[in-house]
């Protein structure tokens, strides 16, 4: 799985369709599938909207320590 130039080599995929919802007034979008990379933790995941969500290094500038999820396809 590769993403914002960074290739992850050792990366689970985890179905998360069969997790039942347990508030229907939730205001959060529920998950399909949860990414987890051996090395880097949570790297992603899919919503039930459609939407994809992966990891996204913060500038150099920043604290390059700190990590955020980006929508694929959004200009950080």
């Amino acid at each position: 799985m590769n993403f914002n130039a960074k290739i992850f080599t050792r990366v689970f995929k985890i179905n998360l369709t069969k997790t039942a919802i347990i508030d229907l007034d939730w205001k959060l979008p529920t998950l399909n599938f949860m990414y987890f990379d051996i090395n880097e933790g949570i790297i992603g995941f899919d919503d039930r909207e459609g939407n994809e969500w992966r990891l996204k290094a913060k500038s150099k500038l920043q604290n390059p320590q700190c990590l955020s999820l980006c929508r694929l396809g959004e200009v950080p």
